[in-house]
């Protein structure tokens, strides 16, 4: 999906879903490497590729509730969800309010994020290595956000992020740093 049909798609669901969020007008709407990203200092929604498990407006949806709610998951966003799951009943979208009803049961439930820590300190690895120049709070942040989670809460589950992303192998740097040393 082209960034044109991106910012329509964004603006219809804005509008039919949450007509009442005056601020969304400042919101912008970009793509995004990850499932989806509410990053509130920006002013801008990411959405990644729809997957099986998500259509886009769900994930659309999902990321302004974080923004309409300024809450991660909690009983603001569930509550948010839940209204816009009743709207969609009312204009008569019997699919989409069953898909919010399904993703809510599926972001709280016990299996949400049920992950290995392998995979998530391999995740950290594979994302420094593809944004050799990310930081450390950027590269973790976004991978903590992939799992529903934010920065302090993913570091105290996952000690070892540092070293993970540490271990990065960062080729870029490496000959950015040969050249400037051959100086």
């Amino acid at each position: 999906m082209n960034h044109k049909e991106l910012q329509q798609k964004f603006h219809r669901v804005r509008k039919l879903y949450f007509p009442d969020w005056e601020e969304g007008s400042n919101w912008q709407i970009r793509a995004y490497g990850g499932k989806g990203y509410c990053d509130v200092g920006s002013k801008t929604i990411k959405v990644g590729e729809p997957t099986e498990n998500y259509r886009l407006i769900v994930l659309i949806i999902h990321e302004i509730a974080h923004a309409v709610s300024t809450d991660d998951h909690g009983d603001r966003w569930l509550k948010k969800m839940d209204e816009v799951a009743v709207r969609a009943a009312e204009v008569g979208d019997r699919r989409l309010e069953n898909e919010l009803r399904e993703h809510i049961a599926w972001v709280t439930g016990p299996n949400a994020y049920d992950v290995t820590e392998q995979e998530v300190y391999a995740a950290i690895t594979d994302a420094a290595s593809d944004q050799p120049t990310a930081t450390f709070e950027n590269i973790v942040g976004w991978v903590a956000q992939g799992y529903g989670q934010d920065l302090q809460t993913f570091l105290k589950a996952y000690p070892r992020a540092r070293e993970a992303y540490d271990g990065a192998d960062r080729p870029n740097l490496r000959f950015a740093a040969n050249r400037i040393d051959a100086k």
